[in-house]
C-alpha cells in the first residue's frame, strides 16, 4: 500500500526511481517519523500513550479524497471490494447470490458519463472507448478535468487521466458474473489536484500503475479462506508534482477473503523504493481483520531495510489500533514511538 510504505521511508531525496536499486535502505526512527507525517493523509499514524509533542502528525488539509479513492481501487479491498470492476455504474444491480456482496460486471450498455459539481467547470468522466462481447468488457475510462467540491473545506478537487481495463465475467440470467478484471493506467497515470476556490494549488498527485489484476476468489459470491479474491500489481507510482517525489512499489500482490463471522481479512507484501532509489520490502506479519460491523480488530505490516552500516536488518512495524478508524502505533527496531499524537 502506497500510503502504508511511506512510512517506512525518508521524504528526502529525489534520484531516479527507474532503476533497479542496489541498496537496501536502512530504516530509521527519524527517517519513518518523517514519512509518518508525509503519510498521514493515508494512514494516521499514534501512540497508545498520552504523551503529544510538538514534533506530532497532523492531518494533511492537502491529501485529496479523489487520489485516495482511486488508491482504494488498488489497496483496500475491505472498504470498496473489486468486485468485478469498480467502474460499474451506481446503478448496476447485485448478484442474486443469497448474501453476495459482489456486483454484476460491466453490460453491453455503455454507463452514462458523470458530471462535476464545481460550478461553472465541474469536468467530467466517462469511457472514450467501450466494447462488450460474451461477458467481456474492454473499455477505456477518462477523466476530464472532473471537479468536485470538499465539503469539509470547500476545496475543489480535480482529476486528470485515463484508465484501461478489461473485466472479463461469466454471461448468466441475472447479468455478468465477473471472475477476473486488468487495469492499466499507463505512465502518464491519473492526477489528483486540490485547490481553493480562488485557483491556488493545494496539493497535487498523481497515481500510475501497471498490471494490475483481480482475480475473484469466488465468481458471484463472497471469497473464502480456501478461494480468496486475489491481486497483482506490477508497479504502482506515485508522485508529488510539488516536490517532485515519488513512490513506488514492484511486485504488489495481495489476498483477502470473508471470515467466518461476517469480518474480511487482508495480507499482502511487495517492495517499495525510495525517491532515491534505495528499496525496502514489506509484508503484513499479522493479517488486517475486520469484524462484520467494518471494525478492525486486528493486523501488523513489516518493512525491513537493512541494518546500520550494512549488516543485519532495521524494521519498522505499524500495529492496527482496534477501532473503527484505520489508524496504527509504530515500532522502529523494537523501540515504541510514543512521540506521536495519541491514538483516538
Amino acid at each position: 500500500m502506497i500510503g502504508l510504505a511511506a512510512l517506512a521511508v525518508s521524504c528526502g531525496g529525489s534520484g531516479s526511481d527507474d532503476s533497479t536499486p542496489a541498496t537496501q535502505t536502512t530504516i530509521t526512527s527519524s527517517s519513518a517519523r518523517a514519512a509518518a507525517a508525509d503519510a498521514n493523509a493515508f494512514l494516521p499514524v499514534c501512540s497508545n500513550t498520552t504523551l503529544t509533542t510538538t514534533s506530532a502528525t497532523s492531518s494533511n488539509p492537502g491529501g485529496s479524497r479523489l487520489l485516495n479513492t482511486t488508491l482504494a481501487l488498488i489497496q483496500q479491498r475491505h472498504q470498496a471490494r473489486l468486485m468485478g470492476t469498480p467502474l460499474a455504474s451506481t446503478a448496476s444491480a447485485t448478484s442474486a447470490v443469497t448474501g453476495s456482496k459482489r456486483a454484476l460486471a460491466l453490460t453491453s450498455t455503455q454507463p452514462a458519463d458523470v458530471l462535476g459539481n464545481c460550478v461553472g467547470h465541474g469536468g467530467r468522466y466517462g469511457y472514450t472507448s467501450y466494447s462488450h462481447a460474451s461477458g467481456v468488457t474492454t473499455a477505456t475510462l477518462a477523466f476530464s478535468d472532473y471537479c468536485t467540491v470538499d465539503s469539509t473545506t470547500g476545496n475543489e478537487e480535480v482529476l486528470s487521466g485515463s484508465l484501461s481495463f478489461v473485466n472479463t465475467a461469466t454471461p448468466t440470467d441475472s447479468g455478468p458474473i465477473s471472475t477476473k478484471f486488468t487495469a492499466d493506467t499507463g505512465s502518464s497515470g491519473i492526477n489528483a489536484l486540490v485547490r481553493t476556490t480562488g485557483g491556488t494549488t493545494v496539493s497535487s498527485e498523481t497515481l500510475a500503475f501497471t498490471g494490475l489484476a483481480y482475480t475473484v476468489g469466488v465468481p458471484g459470491g463472497n471469497p473464502t479462506a480456501t478461494n480468496p479474491d486475489r491481486m497483482v500489481v506490477a508497479e504502482v507510482k506515485q508522485t508529488n508534482v510539488v516536490s517532485g517525489k515519488v513512490r513506488r512499489q514492484t511486485g504488489f500482490t495481495m489476498t483477502s477473503f470473508d471470515t467466518a463471522s461476517g469480518g474480511s481479512q487482508m495480507s499482502y507484501s511487495a517492495r517499495g523504493y525510495r525517491s532515491n532509489g534505495e528499496y525496502f520490502d514489506f509484508s503484513t506479519t499479522t493479517p488486517i481483520v475486520t469484524d462484520s460491523t467494518g471494525k478492525y480488530t486486528g493486523g501488523a505490516i513489516t518493512f525491513t531495510g537493512s541494518g546500520s552500516g550494512g549488516s543485519g536488518s532495521s524494521t519498522a512495524v505499524l500495529t492496527v489500533v482496534p477501532g473503527a478508524t484505520l489508524q496504527a502505533t509504530l515500532m522502529v527496531d523494537g523501540a515504541v514511538d510514543s512521540s506521536l499524537p495519541a491514538c483516538q
